[in-house]
């Protein structure tokens, strides 16, 4: 198991499956979202102790991590590893947008209704309520939690030097993370979108 590790604190649509793919490149062995653990309709019939153990053992058998749970335990990558973060943001209001077509497409494809436990743990505790599921969540109320997911990232890293902040639309993103990263340098970084395949 190697100390070193490399965490994308981005938030979902924002290049997040992107990420993952160009650090493959990079020699990283990569995880995009816990998921990839088990099947997507066994998440919830685990209790948060099942889920929880899962995502140890992944932090053990990986070097690359993005998505949920992922890149809201950043405290506890910086923590045990010696990791360096990875943010990519976008304009909130192209986020709400892609955010929402991301949950209207998941309840058709995996016919799912709800928030996941990891999804409920990163909105939840950005918002003043706990809504069920995006159709519960105004604009404002994304808006809300968009803000104060990436303040609380400034705030955490304000005087450490192991965060990367992007933006989605910077065409060197991949050269920026290789530097970032101290790797070959290449700048293939690839737009890849699982999702497109279904609108």
């Amino acid at each position: 198991m190697s100390n070193n590790k490399v965490v994308a604190v981005s938030l979902n649509r924002t290049a997040t499956q992107s990420t993952s793919a160009f650090l493959e490149k990079l020699g990283y062995k990569t995880i995009h979202w816990i998921g990839q653990e088990f099947e997507n309709s066994e998440i919830n019939s685990f209790d948060r102790e099942k889920l929880f153990s899962l995502v140890h053992d992944a932090e053990l058998k990986y070097d690359a991590f993005s998505d949920l749970p992922f890149n809201y335990m950043y405290k506890y990558f910086d923590k045990h590893y010696d990791t360096k973060f990875i943010l990519i943001k976008r304009p909130v209001d192209e986020w709400i947008s892609s955010i929402r077509k991301l949950y209207s497409l998941d309840s058709i494809v995996n016919n799912k209704s709800e928030f996941d436990i990891f999804e409920k743990e990163m909105f939840w505790r950005h918002m003043n309520s706990t809504p069920k599921n995006i159709l519960e969540c105004s604009d404002q109320d994304l808006e809300v939690f968009y803000n104060s997911y990436h303040l609380e990232i400034d705030r955490y890293f304000e005087n450490k030097d192991n965060l990367l902040t992007l933006e989605m639309s910077d065409p060197d993103k991949g050269q920026k993370i290789c530097l970032f990263l101290n790797t070959e340098i290449r700048n293939d970084f690839e737009n890849i979108d699982y999702w497109r395949r279904f609108s």
